[in-house]
């Protein structure tokens, strides 16, 4: 049975993180993975794996943020934080070495190579400076093998990506059982007071974390312009707000104060967002770069029709006259334009709704997504195995 460390520089609970969890659980019987991430901010993670049963280790690790105390450590101590890594895949004896969140973490793949290990890379974005570009042109030939969240990211590093070595796109995908309609949990007792004050409203709704990559303002200016058109609407947002985009969620406060907004709730991050997620009446995403966004296909699982702005691999999921709408990014107008249409219309939502369910169930099956990625992990190791033999 192959033994795979998959490493991420980051312990928040996102997108990557989910994705991690659920292949990893998936795979056991197959594949011996260990999580490896960050002591810190990485206990809901760390609950998180404890309840499917995955393995995990933590160790002192660091992630490239603006955060000036937690920036300077990366830059100071990235070398030793290699080291720390091929100690621990050294002595675990690892035949493979998977690193999740981007192209911008290196550390994991610096660390496996140095120790002789096979290195898949992981890349989920479609929008990095150019310095992180220039720096994994540079890396990449270390590389082993690459996953590609999406055809957009693909696209987006293909020609720095060689494509001599073997590869695949694979989306990040979905518990479907989990998000079926059927399958809720009760909300907790604040949820509940929420979902009471929501009766007889048109709730549109997005989960993510408040950042300016998610564009929130926009969602805002959506809502404004959107209740200026009807006066049963109510808007939430689901995500944390971590302490680096502390500043930058004071100015979406004063965004909404300032737009006269009483209908629009941060109701913050939950580890189940279930219980709110199967009360939007739409679903919206307003970022302005994603690849895969597992959100959006846990709404779409859920059988909600969704207005996106237009990023990642997004429109090729959601179509006009399907399951949603595509609006340019940062066109609040466009997004409430598509909003009110829906708005307007129950029997078009849950058409919309009901194909958004079979796109999800055709597309991000956790089954397939987690066949895919151990098909390459056997690809790459064999591979491996046969050069140095």
């Amino acid at each position: 049975m192959l033994k795979v460390a998959n490493i991420i520089e980051d312990g928040r609970i996102a997108g990557p993180q989910v994705r991690m969890t659920n292949v990893a659980a998936k795979l056991m019987g197959h594949i011996k993975t260990t999580l490896v991430f960050p002591i810190t901010n990485s206990r809901a993670l760390q609950e998180r794996c404890s309840e499917l049963d995955v393995d995990f280790k933590t160790l002192p690790l660091t992630r490239l943020t603006k955060e000036r105390r937690i920036l300077l450590r990366y830059i100071f101590f990235s070398w030793w934080e290699v080291i720390v890594l091929m100690r621990y895949l050294r002595r675990e004896r690892y035949d493979l070495v998977h690193v999740s969140g981007g192209s911008w973490q290196y550390k994991g793949l610096i660390a496996a190579r140095l120790c002789g290990i096979p290195v898949i890379w992981h890349l989920n974005d479609t929008d990095m400076p150019r310095s992180v570009r220039t720096v994994f042109s540079v890396l990449s030939r270390l590389s082993s093998g690459f996953i590609f969240a999406s055809y957009k990211s693909r696209a987006y590093y293909g020609a720095l990506a060689s494509n001599a070595m073997p590869q695949a796109v694979i989306p990040a995908p979905v518990d479907l059982e989990r998000f079926e309609t059927e399958n809720l949990v009760e909300p907790s007792s604040k949820d509940r007071q929420l979902l009471k004050k929501l009766d007889g409203k048109i709730v549109v709704g997005t989960v993510s974390n408040i950042s300016p990559v998610k564009d929130i303002g926009t969602f805002v200016d959506m809502a404004a312009l959107c209740s200026a058109g009807r006066g049963d609407m109510e808007f939430i947002v689901v995500g944390p707000v971590y302490s680096n985009q502390s500043e930058y969620f004071e100015k979406i406060r004063y965004r909404s104060d300032k737009a006269g907004l009483t209908n629009i709730h941060f109701v913050g991050g939950r580890q189940d967002v279930r219980p709110l997620l199967s009360r939007f009446d739409i679903y919206t995403c307003t970022s302005t770069a994603e690849s895969s966004p597992v959100s959006v296909w846990e709404a779409m699982a859920m059988s909600k029709p969704i207005v996106s702005t237009d990023v990642g691999d997004v429109p090729l999921h959601v179509k006009e006259k399907f399951n949603g709408a595509i609006s340019p990014v940062g066109d609040a107008a466009c997004l409430a334009r598509s909003v009110l249409a829906l708005a307007g219309d129950a029997e078009l939502r849950h058409r919309f709704g009901t194909a958004s369910r079979r796109e999800a169930c055709s597309a991000f099956e956790l089954d397939d997504v987690a066949q895919r990625t151990l098909d390459l992990y056997i690809k790459v190791s064999s591979r491996y195995d046969s050069v140095k033999t």
